[in-house]
């Protein structure tokens, strides 16, 4: 188990360092690249104003079984799986946006104020979950026995949705980045896993990049909980950290595509499971 740890902690170093050089973006990008002139009002419930990235990528998970419980295949804990990886993002302003007219309604230009965004987004991927086969023989369920019930689900495709609300009252640089909270919930279904959909939510604070080239790169910490954990799957620690470069023109002028590194941290704080999923994709 210890060794399956370092590797788990090796991970979480390198979310940090992702998340510092986000932060670092956040004051680098307002010298690069200014806020934008304000123009004409964008009229909330515009078309316009519609954000929405496909994705195709890499889903790396890594699971760190909790050291409490005794699983009948342990030696199943701290193995990296991958798998490709689709899905679409999207976000809509609710609330006070940009005051410029373009498609982007970036809320990042000077005095734009506070704004409220709805934000989601769906995937399949894969995850890792507990299981407890005290009632079942079927799948990984099968090398299970009355004494040893508790079990580790691994590399399992998932289907994903959730669906968010991200508010940011404050605002750094001069209106390129933001501070804001947020609030979202949503679900995960895995194969050979439970039948019912896992609840997978959080609140919690962070900071986003609102223009230039790193624009929709954020760092973001809350607390929530997570159904496909059985041992504490509540009062969670989220960390989400991602980077986001749009100047990816492989295929000439107008043909750029956006390139994504996306980290997301579920720990308890304790013995308990824990896991690291780490998404490399391209979107436009």
């Amino acid at each position: 188990m210890t060794c399956c740890k370092r590797g788990f902690f090796k991970t979480a170093t390198q979310v940090l360092i992702l998340s510092a050089i986000v932060a670092s973006k956040i004051g680098y990008g307002a010298d690069e690249d200014p806020a934008p002139a304000p123009g004409p009002p964008a009229q909330n419930g515009s078309s316009n104003c519609l954000e929405i990235y496909p994705y195709l990528g890499v889903a790396i998970d890594n699971f760190a079984a909790s050291s409490a419980n005794d699983y009948f295949n342990h030696e199943d804990s701290g193995e990296t799986k991958t798998r490709e990886t689709f899905g679409v993002w999207f976000q809509y302003p609710l609330g006070k946006s940009d005051p410029t007219s373009d498609a982007s309604c970036n809320a990042g230009a000077t005095g734009s104020g506070a704004s409220v965004w709805l934000y989601g987004q769906t995937a399949h991927g894969v995850r890792s979950a507990e299981l407890d086969c005290s009632n079942s023989s079927d799948g990984i369920c099968s090398d299970s026995s009355p004494s040893q019930s508790l079990g580790i689900l691994r590399d399992a495709s998932s289907l994903e949705a959730m669906l968010g609300i991200r508010w940011e009252p404050f605002e750094f640089q001069n209106g390129n980045s933001a501070g804001y909270f947020v609030l979202q919930s949503g679900f995960v279904s895995v194969e050979d896993g439970v039948d019912d959909a896992a609840e997978i939510s959080h609140v919690g604070f962070g900071a986003r990049i609102r223009s230039g080239d790193y624009r929709n790169s954020f760092v973001e910490i809350g607390i929530g909980k997570n159904d496909l954990i059985l041992d504490r799957n509540t009062d969670r620690i989220k960390i989400n950290a991602r980077l986001v470069k749009d100047d990816f023109d492989w295929f000439g002028p107008g043909g750029g595509l956006i390139g994504f590194i996306h980290i997301a941290v579920d720990v308890d704080g304790h013995s308990g499971p824990d896991s690291i999923q780490t998404y490399l994709g391209i979107t436009y």
